[in-house]
């Protein structure tokens, strides 16, 4: 039976706790971008330098430093480790919870909220990139507290002010944790809604001049001391990593237009199935999901996110995290109504009824049980490396949790039910949770190897030798060079990516010692010999036009650590 009282400590506090706190640290830190910013707040806290922000000890400004700071103050506090580097990330995952829960409410009731919250907190998008290292989790957080601020403003006309000034204090906290898009998104969102109710006139209510100093108030100050420290801060920050990142492929991630719809398909697993049978009996019931207005609301947010981002030249998977905020809420608004259908009234059949959960199970166990099938694939697909683990035998003991939850999905909510009358909800969000944790370990066996650095840490120690310096060709793995001092840098050798702004501000010396060109190693390699590299699959190639003769010491099928002889002047071909 549903319990408001013991169903919402669950589903605000006890679930969240697990799956977004307790549950960070057993997956190694993944590279890069894990590793990279848990590298900027190390080195904030060992450089005292909190206004410029350092990669690697070069200067890296691409992104504000909200999330560096945070997540230095929790290396501060309870030291560093994956887990407090994600913690920053899983606290406001939660809060993002709180807040969905908060939507429902005032939308439509207390068990919409509920409902919503629980939908949000066990979306596989949510679970994977709310548990990371990265800055997407805060800013959905900082972002949707606007647009809500902003849309609770002008549900009560205007007359609490308190909004108001909540909406310009989020869009400060949304600034520093990823820049423009922070107080672009909201009032274009918030105007967009009002122009569609009608209301286009409001919009200009969203002007405030002590808003507009609390806004100030809170993100001018970082702008200011960046500007002082670094003479093309503003250039680069805002023409090169906001503009012309969207507008151009000079970050050179170009993907298709329609990137986005199998995000939000796939990412609001393991609901789908049950939204399409709820909407199903919706359309046969009388009941409402959520009023009009605020369903206008919340799917004018899902669009604009969706559009603006579809139509970025740089794509990537994170981007859309905001979108499914209020995708929850209109998620448990349609649920609701199917929870509270008593099993005997169902509007729809048996088979329609229960067609989609078992599609949706059928579909997730047979990702699982690749492995069985693994082998007859392979003779007309190459299997890589990154499939391997899936060939051990170990790997059942990892996906049985997982594979028998997603059978009592098929039908322990409807027997539920069909005993009680009630919790069909309850059941499944508590099943959904404790699937999503069984993920934990499978994903750490199949990331690990090709993801993290940690086999490398260890390969290094076995195979490199003491006092021998390790260089990293064509590639560089932030997670080798977390929490080490600078003496202990492992040399970078032609790709610099996002540091080549800051490897151009170092003294010659220091940049030929760290940060080599092509030619630059090839004149080491023909001066000291031996040398020891480390690469990937995809540069050991080159590396062997340069080195035919190399010797590998240690690969897994992703990394290799290799042995250079003296470089022999040639061209390659």
């Amino acid at each position: 039976m549903f319990n408001i009282n013991w169903s919402k400590s669950l589903i605000l506090f006890i679930v969240p706790l697990l799956l977004y706190v307790v549950m960070l640290r057993y997956v190694p830190l993944l590279e890069p971008d894990e590793a990279r910013y848990s590298n900027v707040s190390h080195l904030m806290n060992s450089s005292c330098d909190y206004v410029t922000p350092q990669l690697m000890h070069v200067v890296f400004l691409d992104k504000p430093p909200l999330t560096y700071w945070a997540t230095a103050a929790a290396f501060r506090i309870f030291g560093e480790s994956s887990f407090s580097a994600r913690l920053f990330g899983g606290l406001c995952t939660w809060a993002c919870i709180l807040l969905v829960y908060a939507m429902g409410l005032f939308i439509k009731d207390e068990k919409t909220g509920l409902f919503a919250a629980g939908i949000y907190s066990t979306f596989i998008y949510v679970f994977l990139m709310g548990r990371m290292d990265i800055m997407d989790s805060p800013l959905t957080l900082f972002l949707s507290l606007a647009i809500w601020s902003g849309y609770r403003y002008f549900a009560d006309n205007g007359y609490a002010k308190r909004w108001l000034y909540l909406f310009y204090i989020a869009c400060a906290l949304a600034f520093l944790t990823k820049g423009l898009m922070g107080f672009v998104f909201p009032p274009v969102i918030i105007a967009l809604w009002l122009l569609v109710s009608g209301r286009w006139r409001d919009s200009f209510k969203m002007i405030s001049p002590a808003g507009i100093l609390v806004f100030l108030g809170i993100s001018l100050p970082w702008i200011v001391l960046a500007q002082r420290a670094n003479h093309d801060f503003l250039w680069y920050f805002f023409v090169r990593e906001q503009f012309l990142r969207y507008t151009t492929t000079v970050h050179e991630r170009v993907h298709s237009d329609l990137m986005y719809v199998p995000v939000l398909i796939v990412g609001s697993l393991p609901w789908l199935a049950p939204l399409i049978t709820a909407f199903m009996a919706k359309k046969q019931s009388d009941g409402a999901s959520i009023r009009k207005h605020a369903y206008s609301f919340l799917m004018g947010w899902i669009l604009f996110v969706f559009v603006f981002f579809s139509f970025s030249s740089a794509k990537m998977i994170t981007y859309i995290f905001s979108a499914f905020v209020p995708l929850a809420v209109i998620f448990g608004g349609y649920i609701r109504i199917y929870d509270d259908i008593p099993a005997g009234k169902m509007p729809v059949g048996t088979c329609v009824r229960f067609t989609p959960i078992i599609m949706q199970s059928l579909i997730l166990m047979m990702v699982l049980l690749m492995p069985y099938y693994v082998e007859v694939l392979g003779k007309f697909v190459k299997i890589g490396p990154d499939l391997e683990i899936l060939k051990d035998p170990k790997w059942a003991l990892f996906i049985v949790m997982p594979v028998v939850l997603q059978v009592l999905m098929v039908f322990m909510p409807e027997l539920v039910r069909a005993v009680a009358g009630k919790g069909w909800f309850i059941t499944m969000y508590c099943l959904a949770a404790i699937f999503l944790a069984s993920l934990v370990w499978p994903a750490s066996a199949l990331l690990t190897p090709s993801k993290t650095a940690v086999p490398i840490r260890q390969a290094i120690k076995r195979y490199v030798p003491e006092g021998q310096t390790l260089y990293e060709f064509g590639i560089h793995l932030f997670g080798l060079d977390f929490a080490q001092d600078e003496e202990l840098m492992l040399p970078i050798v032609g790709q610099f990516a996002e540091m080549s702004l800051g490897v151009q501000k170092l003294p010659p010396d220091v940049r030929k010692k760290h940060f080599l060109t092509t030619t630059d190693f090839l004149m080491h390699c023909w001066q000291v010999y031996p040398v020891y590299g480390l690469t990937d699959k995809s540069q050991i190639v080159e590396l062997r036009l340069w080195f035919p003769d190399l010797t590998v010491l240690w690969s897994n099928g992703h990394y290799f650590i290799v042995q250079l002889p003296k470089y022999i002047p040639y061209k390659p071909h």
